[in-house]
């Protein structure tokens, strides 16, 4: 009987060479994703995490800021807006009253002219009295109209100074918000590269564990059992 033996035959080796390949494949991909794992973990250090919170509250405090003074200047504007409108109002009706006499002044001139045509002397007098005082109503009515013209600009003015002034701090509180959301998208952005990084790492690790047992399996001699020995048939008879 022979005894059992190591040996390694074709199969065996070139399992041998494919598990060790996939070993070493495994390995430098464990170490590309520790590379990256490390690259990340200094992007999103707390140094740099803690810098961004910085400006994440500098501008917090800005928009806290200049959006409460917008909220403050805004509310005098419907009140503004409606002395705005109370003299428009004003000025219309100032405005209307002028056309009206200016309207029955006309008529009057055209009246005067066929009477003086007939040669009605008492009723020219008439007309000529009529066409005095409208004319005197005129020019107060105008005096008025533009008393009226000149509040409606005056609060029109005012009021577009105060919208103005809401505009700029609004404008104000979306530039610090726009920085805010930035910062804070950026900080997600490392922080979920690094999250990332570390699940890589982590499958990587599991891949190169997976890689070299299969490895340390396929170089494991294998001892061949021994075959199995029978009697010799016996050719001498008894």
């Amino acid at each position: 009987m022979l005894p059992g033996i190591i040996v390694p035959n074709r199969k065996n080796a070139i399992c041998q060479f494919w598990s060790n390949r996939a070993k070493e494949k495994a390995y430098a991909a464990m170490q590309e994703a520790l590379k990256n794992l490390e690259a990340a973990k200094d992007a999103a250090s707390p140094e740099k995490l803690a810098e961004i919170d910085d400006d994440i509250a500098v501008f917090q405090e800005l928009y806290d800021m200049v959006a409460a003074e917008a909220a403050k200047r805004r509310e005098p504007l419907p009140a503004m807006q409606a002395n705005v409108d109370a003299a428009q109002a004003k000025y219309d009706e100032a405005h209307n009253r002028v056309s009206e006499l200016q309207a029955k002044l006309d008529k009057k001139l055209e009246a005067l002219k066929a009477v003086e045509a007939l040669g009605d002397e008492e009723l020219v007098e008439t007309i000529k009295q009529q066409i005095k005082q409208l004319r005197s109503e005129i020019v107060s009515a105008k005096a008025q109209e533009k008393s009226s013209e000149d509040d409606l600009h005056h609060y029109q003015r005012r009021f577009e100074s105060q919208e103005k002034q809401v505009q700029h701090f609004e404008s104000e509180a979306e530039e610090a918000k726009a920085h805010i959301d930035e910062d804070i998208a950026k900080r997600n952005a490392l922080l979920g590269d690094l999250e990332k990084a570390q699940a890589a790492y982590d499958d990587a690790c599991k891949a190169y564990e997976e890689a070299k047992a299969a490895a340390d399996k396929a170089t494991s001699p294998e001892i061949t059992k021994p075959a199995e020995t029978t009697k010799p048939s016996s050719s001498a008879q008894p």
